[in-house]
């Protein structure tokens, strides 16, 4: 065998929700390791910057409608329905 996880089955098992054998943890282990920037599986930088890219990439979405629905006059939004 190879030397032990660093992501427990339970934590897999709660992201993924799906039963994970070890050999499932171990390949997104090596997948997080051949990442471009390497990181470790346990480390909550890269974590906290893909949250907030999304979430910028979320709100980058969001504007674009926000705007078009702030120009309708809502009188005569009603008024044509």
């Amino acid at each position: 065998m190879g030397a032990p996880n660093p992501l427990p089955p339970g934590i897999v098992r709660l992201v993924t929700h799906k039963d994970v054998d070890d050999d499932g943890v171990e390949r997104a282990c090596k997948a997080l390791a051949a990442a471009p920037i390497p990181f470790a599986a346990n480390d909550p930088l890269p974590y906290l910057f893909l949250c907030l890219l999304m979430m910028l990439s979320a709100l980058v979405a969001m504007v674009g409608h926000a705007r078009r629905a702030a120009r309708v006059e809502p009188v005569v939004a009603l008024r044509e329905e």
